[in-house]
């Protein structure tokens, strides 16, 4: 892949993520607004004064609807099925988990550079459907997006949205 069709399949990529987020972020925060305020009125002004754009972080969300559904609405929360496979944990992945790597990856794709052209890391390999960004921390290290990767996770961004949507909508 050249350094222009990375570039530009980076910008898709980035779009695409971005864009699932906030529909995620959208279910949270109407999640949010519901337990707070019953009356329509006190919801939006709970959006925009409280949960809205740059007053509360994605990640300050998650810290709290983790604590409601722990103490409020656990069956719900339960019901949650990740389709995130992962070998090192038995049993299920927990909605927050989910929630906090999604919150990770969309850091990477929304603060970190592109290595479009491999010379910071020319003996790591990748293949050519493969976008990398780079960390620096102690080191150069690669954070590596093939096509299959990127679409579960945007898959599992949809799969948190439709978990809050189908609550709202019960």
């Amino acid at each position: 892949m050249t350094p222009q069709e990375m570039v530009r399949l980076s910008i898709e990529y980035r779009g695409v993520l971005l864009h699932e987020m906030i529909g995620m972020e959208t279910g949270i925060n109407i999640y949010l607004m519901e337990y707070f305020c019953k009356d329509v009125n006190k919801q939006v002004d709970f959006q925009n004064l409280i949960i809205g754009d740059e007053r509360m972080n994605l990640g300050a969300k998650v810290q709290v609807v983790q604590y409601l559904i722990e103490n409020y609405d656990k069956e719900w929360g339960l019901k949650y099925i990740s389709i995130i496979n992962d070998d090192r944990k038995k049993g299920r992945i927990p909605l927050n988990v989910d929630m906090v790597k999604m919150i990770e990856h969309r850091n990477i794709f929304a603060h970190r550079m592109l290595d479009e052209t491999d010379h910071l890391l020319p003996h790591v390999a990748r293949t050519d459907t493969t976008i990398r960004f780079l960390k620096f921390k102690d080191e150069v290290s690669p954070l590596d997006y093939e096509e299959e990767k990127f679409a579960t996770i945007i898959k599992c961004i949809q799969n948190i949205a439709n978990h809050f949507y189908n609550h709202i909508f019960e």
